[in-house]
């Protein structure tokens, strides 16, 4: 799964993504890519800490080894810089 699922991160809502998210995790052939994160915050007024919730919800339910990392590069440069990615 790309970029999360695209959870509305700029409203910090975690419903009803957090409980569908679940459900997939549930699949074990199911591995989720963290990317896209700040494209789906307020563009001009996020921070780290906006991410903290739904990336530990991620470790919980499907564990590292099922989880991996992409910058979506050149995407996330509306939002962020690369090495801010």
């Amino acid at each position: 799964m790309d970029h999360i699922s695209k959870p509305n991160i700029s409203k910090a809502e975690m419903q009803p993504w957090r409980n569908l998210i679940s459900e997939l995790a549930s699949l074990p052939n199911v591995v989720c890519k963290i990317s896209g994160l700040v494209t789906e915050a307020n563009w001009n007024n996020w921070e780290v800490k906006d991410f903290q919730p739904y990336v530990d919800h991620l470790i919980e339910i499907f564990s590292p080894s099922r989880l991996m990392f992409g910058s979506d590069w050149p995407v996330a440069t509306l939002a962020a810089s690369y090495s801010e990615v």
